[in-house]
């Protein structure tokens, strides 16, 4: 199964190394992604033109962007949209909050714990 069908097969979510779509994952540390601007598919978008889209944007993950490691993908709960992120992995927490912040993301995954964490942004003034 390549990228592309794993992702429609699962668009819940889901996180794979992107030259090796079948290697090991890592069990602990946490993804980032926003390497590159996320690729959201409407909900009504029609499944060839999903294909195609995310068959164009993972080759270009894979092919141009060297921080782009991990292809990781989630459904919007709410729009239901489709998110598909260029992504990066860290071993220490502080980095990827970090990480986080720099790149605009909402939030970063913590593969161990399985759950999602939003980093507290302080506001000035």
């Amino acid at each position: 199964m390549n990228i592309t069908q794993k992702i429609l097969a699962n668009p819940d979510g889901g996180t794979v190394k992107a030259a090796d779509p079948g290697q090991t994952l890592p069990t602990t540390g946490y993804f980032v992604g926003g390497v590159v601007s996320s690729l959201i598919i409407d909900e009504n978008a029609l499944i060839p033109d999903q294909e195609e889209c995310i068959e164009t944007f993972v080759a270009y993950l894979i092919e141009y962007v060297a921080d782009a490691d991990y292809i990781g993908w989630w459904t919007d709960a709410e729009t239901r949209d489709l998110y598909v992120d260029g992504t990066t992995w860290f071993a220490d927490y502080n980095e990827a909050e970090q990480a986080t912040r720099d790149r605009g993301e909402i939030a970063f995954w913590d593969i161990e714990r399985n759950r999602e964490f939003r980093p507290v942004i302080l506001k000035e003034g």
